[in-house]
């Protein structure tokens, strides 16, 4: 007798090139989200689940649906109605409704599924995870954490979209039951909103580098290498600093900085490092859309600096560890679990440039001492991080989730 498929929902965002020639997108957007995506095809790889994809996409004008293997895409369109754009900041009517357009178009797609159980994939956004809360009492579901809005404001005067993005992940933390964290201080985080919330420990997907090519020092074109979004609370600021101060000592200090930001915010970091004094130590290399660039740029860089300000376990560590390149960041979040056992990360007191600034040097001038922290970043993380146990504990989580409901 063949067994019924678990039959599953994942609400999410994401873009792939796949997926907007499926979409026939005229506009693409940048590849984000990629752990979906490599989920996705994780979940391909299996034959005991039917996996439906719930999705926005600002750049389609109505309902698009399509099937691959046993994953089965709904997407609908999260802007303008009829049209393939964003609401207008100045007027953003999505928000002034509650999300209500994009709650019917989940609710019609859920009624016409019919899941076992319904998998929210990110908390913090909430103009996809708002739409969970219709189905709370209704479906078994479980929300795995991909990180936090409300403990990254560090601005009192927050626009209206960020203050609905913080109101909507509080109000989910108290609400939803299950969650998948893969950090104590991911749980610490949800008890102080949820006291009775239930934990199902599995890791993220990863774009886990291959064929990776330990560059000797003379091939090296950059010291310190940053990839990450641009963003105040991601450290970039504080890494600029460092290099002003780095260069003092070492005057041809290269520092590679790969990541998206606004040109109004591209414009205030290259001011700092103008004043900094460093502006011509650094290659702001932009946004690159295939990771594979970036693995390149980060094999022929010796060490990555990180200072992230409140982080779970960032992909941008787990890919370096991957890549046999040392790493430094700041004590915060999830980041000192890595170093439970053994000191295998160099790890600076949060917010102290100087300190960071020590770290970095310690390492920049200690090859034998880098060797050992790639080598042994790279077993922890082989270890640790694996595609198929990340699938096969959440579907653990699913079944475990369903017997407790039955």
């Amino acid at each position: 007798m063949t067994k019924r498929k678990l039959k599953v929902v994942w609400i999410c965002h994401f873009a792939n090139k796949q997926v907007q020639r499926e979409l026939e997108i005229k506009r693409p957007i940048p590849e984000f989200a990629p752990w979906i995506s490599i989920g996705i095809e994780e979940v391909k790889r299996r034959n005991d689940i039917e996996l439906h994809i719930v999705a926005p996409n600002s750049r389609i004008r109505r309902n698009k649906e399509f099937a691959e293997k046993n994953v089965y895409y709904h997407f609908f369109n999260s802007g303008i109605p009829l049209c393939d754009r964003y609401w207008p900041s100045f007027f953003r009517f999505d928000l002034y409704t509650n999300f209500h357009h994009n709650k019917q178009k989940v609710k019609s797609f859920i009624n016409e599924i019919k899941p076992d159980i319904i998998h929210l994939h990110g908390i913090e956004n909430s103009y996809y995870s708002s739409t969970i809360f219709q189905f709370i009492n209704q479906y078994p579901t479980l929300a795995t954490i991909q990180g936090f809005i409300n403990f990254q404001i560090q601005s009192v005067k927050l626009r209206n979209d960020i203050k609905k993005r913080v109101k909507t992940e509080i109000k989910l933390l108290e609400s939803l039951h299950n969650f998948g964290v893969r950090t104590e201080a991911m749980k610490k985080d949800i008890l102080k909103y949820n006291k009775n919330a239930k934990f199902f420990w599995h890791e993220y997907f990863l774009n886990i580098p291959e064929n990776i090519e330990v560059l000797p020092e003379y091939k090296m074109t950059y010291d310190l290498i940053f990839f990450a979004r641009l963003t105040k609370s991601k450290g970039i600021e504080d890494l600029i600093k460092v290099t002003g101060i780095l260069k003092h000592k070492y005057p041809k200090i290269k520092v590679a900085i790969v990541g998206g930001t606004s040109d109004t915010y591209l414009k205030r970091l290259k001011e700092l490092s103008t004043s900094m004094g460093c502006l011509n130590n650094i290659d702001f290399l932009g946004f690159l859309s295939n990771q594979k660039d970036v693995f390149k740029i980060l094999a022929k860089s010796k060490i990555c600096v990180l200072p992230t300000y409140n982080d779970a376990i960032p992909g941008t560590i787990i890919e370096s560890m991957f890549s046999k390149t040392p790493v430094i960041s700041y004590n915060t979040g999830g980041i000192p679990d890595i170093n439970e056992e053994k000191e295998i990360l160099s790890l600076s007191e949060k917010g102290n440039v100087q300190d960071l600034s020590e770290k970095i040097e310690s390492l920049l001038c200690d090859e034998a001492k880098r060797n050992t922290r790639a080598q042994e970043a790279y077993n922890y993380a082989v270890t640790r991080w694996n595609n198929k146990k990340a699938l096969d504990d959440i579907i653990h989580a699913y079944r475990k989730i369903l017997r407790c409901n039955n």
